[in-house]
């Protein structure tokens, strides 16, 4: 393998297929980047077990051929050095190239890397969907995903499901979930159900920016995201059920509401945090009680027995209100999604309270109070 590159778009490739890969004994699978080279395109892969990412830049080669190094190792000396060539020797190294100046980084064994993984490619068969905006709508939702890992299969992800010519994309973790809605492109026939794993998230966040499309199989997810640069993301679904989201964002019977401007909350709850650390709340989860007195929402927060603080906002109340507790930090996670007026609904005391906005649907459990 011999070729020449500019340096900033191999940069900017390299980068651009980072992502979480498992902690495996395979410690050179967490390490390393595949690179293969044909026909004057370099294509640049980062693999895990259960996902990966691709992409590809223009080159000029002299010699085809395969590597697998070290990625941190390459990116850092790439943006240090100005290198023009990059060739590797017969004794097993990638030698960087500037002038008479040479960096070696040696080869990473093979023998448990998967450089299959992306052999297999969608078919004109596989269902898929096309959509904009992907990366807005995941990030709105991505903030309630499961963060203990491997405890509870169907929420350590989002689920993409389709519902009358839309893509729901939520995410929950037992205690809060969010929806967001997708429409979908003429050309989509995928009609089904899938849970992304959460490893690839961030990246699907960071790539997802124009026209996607999205591919869904028995055994596989993929994701192109580019089709310039031939970007995609690969992943394995997780296996499990979802659950049965719509139930919680009903707003069918008695529903009680408050509107309150978000700035305000999030400042009165920034205050509460500040005066009573998490540590002191008991060594629970921190939680506040919001409650309704005059048209102004009251918020308590206990640091131990002898000591509170108690602070309150201006609300419009539409309907009677009772009080109820919740996890602060959840609720200052939902209000960074919501627009500068938040709706808050219930429907009876200690039921999901429901927050909406033009983009998005939210849901927080309470904290039960009596």
């Amino acid at each position: 393998m011999k070729f020449t590159a500019n340096r900033e778009s191999l940069i900017k490739a390299l980068e651009t297929v980072e992502h979480d890969i498992e902690n495996l004994n395979f410690w050179n699978m967490k390490e390393a980047v595949h690179l293969s080279l044909k026909d004057n395109t370099l294509t640049i892969s980062r693999v895990g077990l259960i996902s990966g990412i691709t992409t590809s830049i223009p080159v000029h080669a002299t010699q085809g051929g395969t590597a697998l190094v070290s990625y941190y190792c390459l990116l850092k000396t790439l943006k240090s050095v100005k290198i023009l060539t990059i060739s590797v020797t017969t004794n097993k190294r990638m030698r960087l190239i500037l002038g008479s100046t040479t960096v070696d980084i040696e080869f990473i064994d093979s023998e448990h890397y998967p450089t299959a993984f992306f052999r297999k490619q969608p078919t004109n068969n596989t269902p898929k969907c096309t959509f904009a905006g992907l990366s807005t709508q995941l990030q709105s939702v991505a903030y309630a995903q499961d963060s203990i890992n491997g405890t509870r299969p169907a929420l350590s992800g989002v689920c993409f499901k389709y519902a009358n010519k839309v893509i729901d994309i939520v995410a929950a973790d037992g205690y809060r979930m969010a929806k967001s809605a997708l429409p979908i492109g003429k050309d989509s026939n995928f009609q089904g159900t899938v849970i992304i794993t959460k490893m690839v998230i961030p990246a699907m966040i960071r790539l997802a920016t124009g026209q996607s499309t999205l591919w869904v199989d028995e055994n596989r997810v993929y994701l192109c995201t580019d089709k310039r640069t031939d970007t995609w993301i690969v992943t394995t679904p997780i296996n499990a059920t979802f659950p049965d989201y719509p139930q919680f964002f009903s707003t069918k019977g008695h529903v009680n509401t408050i509107q309150f401007k978000t700035a305000l909350m999030l400042e009165a709850l920034k205050q509460v945090k500040a005066t009573f650390p998490q540590k002191q709340n008991n060594g629970n989860r921190p939680f506040i009680i919001l409650s309704l007195k005059n048209q102004t929402i009251v918020l308590t927060m206990s640091g131990d027995q002898k000591t509170a603080i108690t602070t309150s906002i201006p609300c419009t109340c539409l309907h009677k209100w009772n009080k109820f507790g919740v996890n602060i930090d959840y609720l200052i996670d939902v209000l960074k999604q919501q627009t500068a007026t938040t709706s808050i609904k219930m429907r009876k005391h200690n039921d999901p309270i429901q927050f909406s906005n033009n983009n998005s649907q939210h849901v927080l459990m309470p904290i039960y109070t009596k």
